[in-house]
């Protein structure tokens, strides 16, 4: 009595987690993201993790969670083919990459970049921009720019205009020479290559000369199904089948079949695969990739380089392809100490010597190192090797393994060449 009388005291429950500490998907009731996962002690709730696929609710006596991340299988944008770099991946925009079940392999590096072609279509390598292969001059006719190859045609700024049909064949000079029709009666044959090859192994024969008859005759003993492949006045190719027996044959180039003997030669028929090891392993990884260990001791153009290593089966793999400069320019090795890689011609030192006493690359004081080049766990050549970098519309670059000199090329220069996968 003489007291006011009054509401009952709220009593607040004490603050708590739904199923005491630990784990929990965000409420919205809450005011929290239900795409994190928050953790809770005392009623009091921290942000732990951003669920990127979502939260997963548990039953109650486990804490919640992220839901897994689902990642997808391995795949090609576009399925299984060429795709120009993508900076997203770290690969170098300027290079063309082989992509088969989502793994990409280098295989070749574009001068003048690379094109994104539509969904389904093979990127690939920039055009050269077009030019004539020596500059403004006459040229025999090339049947891969749909030419008559026994035409003469006069190229000006990458245009050609037919000047002249040749009645007896087109003959193609060195670089700087003007092409010009083959002349009658002066027809030589100066040589036959490789010369050795692989029993019951299919191949390619190029016979060199002046002013070749287009019925040129192609013979050796035991070799089946002589085809003629194509060429010019000046080379021309045959492919046959060595087979029965392996040692030296014997071969006959004739004007005509049953014509005049121009030109005698002998093969050497061996039962080794070129580019296979007599003994040892038959590849080498060498800083991250698989390289042939042995090359085939044959010389090749750079098309036909590159068209070697990409048909080559060795050791169960298929996938071979022609190594970039940078790549070849890793297998370098200067055992007198001068450092590696190398660097490119003018930049010092861009060979083993390491350019002591002048700036001429080719006129300096030797200082003594072990060659070729290269560790002695691979087997080759003291000898200039092809890259599949271009150097313009009609180089590519090359390394040279008795100095490790890296330079450029002619296209119908012949090389060695040594694979990588």
């Amino acid at each position: 009595v003489g007291q006011n009388d009054k509401c009952e005291d709220v009593v607040v429950p004490p603050a708590s987690c739904p199923n005491g500490t630990g784990l929990y998907c965000g409420d919205s009731n809450l005011g929290q993201n239900t795409s994190y996962l928050y953790y809770c002690q005392g009623g009091n709730y921290q942000v732990r993790e951003q669920c990127s696929d979502g939260c997963k609710s548990m039953p109650v006596g486990q804490n919640d969670k992220c839901e897994d991340v689902v990642v997808p299988p391995a795949s090609c944008p576009s399925g299984t083919g060429l795709y120009c770099g993508d900076s997203r991946l770290g690969q170098n925009t300027s290079y063309l990459y082989y992509c088969q079940n989502g793994n990409y392999q280098v295989r070749e590096q574009c001068s003048d970049g690379c094109d994104v072609m539509s969904s389904g279509t093979n990127d690939q390598c920039k055009a050269v921009q077009a030019s004539c292969p020596d500059g403004t001059g006459l040229y025999c006719g090339k049947s891969n720019l749909s030419q008559n190859t026994t035409s003469l045609y006069y190229c000006q700024s990458g245009n050609y205009q037919e000047q002249e049909q040749c009645s007896n064949g087109c003959e193609t000079q060195s670089s700087g020479i003007n092409d010009r029709c083959r002349d009658i009666g002066l027809s030589a044959v100066n040589s036959v290559t490789p010369n050795i090859a692989t029993l019951d192994s299919l191949t390619v024969f190029t016979v060199l000369g002046r002013d070749l008859p287009l019925t040129l005759a192609f013979w050796i003993e035991e070799c089946e199904n002589v085809t003629y492949v194509g060429g010019n006045s000046a080379a021309m190719q045959f492919s046959c089948t060595p087979s029965w027996t392996i040692g030296e044959k014997n071969g006959v180039i004739k004007d005509e079949a049953g014509g005049n003997i121009m030109y005698e030669f002998t093969i050497n028929i061996s039962a080794d695969a070129p580019g296979t090891c007599v003994s040892g392993p038959q590849t080498m990884l060498w800083q991250g990739l698989e390289w042939q260990r042995c090359d085939d001791k044959w010389d090749y153009a750079y098309e036909a380089a590159k068209d070697y290593c990409e048909g080559l089966v060795l050791d169960g793999y298929s996938d071979w392809r022609l190594p970039t400069k940078e790549e070849l320019k890793s297998l370098v090795i200067c055992t007198n100490g001068t450092p590696t890689p190398l660097a490119d011609f003018p930049t010092a030192p861009w060979d083993c010597s390491g350019n002591v006493g002048t700036s001429v690359p080719y006129i300096r004081p030797a200082i003594d190192y072990i060659r070729p080049t290269i560790d002695s766990s691979f087997v080759g050549r003291s000898t200039i090797y092809w890259s599949s970098t271009r150097y313009n519309a009609t180089k590519a670059w090359s390394v040279g393994f008795g100095n490790g000199y890296a330079h450029f090329e002619p296209y119908n220069n012949q090389s060695a060449v040594r694979c990588v996968r």
